[in-house]
């Protein structure tokens, strides 16, 4: 769906600078994106759907009670909006084994990447 500046009426039904407002309902499971022009319209509840407007390609889903980021980063979580199941995510394991008296240190880094989505 485009929003676009191309929503016209006839000029006599312009006066007293009224405004349009649009609620739009997804079903549960809808994945959708929203393009930067977003952020000068949306007026909506960021306790249900909170646009993260650093960037164009965050995908969201719509969920029980609200839409939720599925590739926003984590520190963008204000309002508990980003899914954080497939985030990034790094683990170090540290081991320290003596051996004939010297301490032998292994480090292993683990990257687990997120699951990138394709539209």
């Amino acid at each position: 769906m485009i929003l676009d500046n191309y929503l016209i009426t006839e000029l006599k039904n312009k006066y007293r600078d009224q405004k349009i407002e649009i609620k739009l309902y997804l079903p549960k499971g809808t994945l959708f994106r929203m393009n930067s022009s977003m952020k000068n319209f949306d007026y909506s509840d960021n306790s249900f759907f909170n646009l993260h407007t650093s960037s164009d390609e965050y995908i969201y889903s719509v969920v029980n009670s609200k839409a939720k980021c599925l590739n926003c980063p984590y520190d963008e979580n204000e309002f508990d909006d980003v899914d954080s199941e497939d985030q990034d995510s790094i683990e170090t394991t540290t081991v320290s084994v003596k051996v004939a008296g010297k301490e032998l240190i292994k480090t292993v880094t683990q990257n687990h990447a997120i699951n990138q989505l394709s539209l």
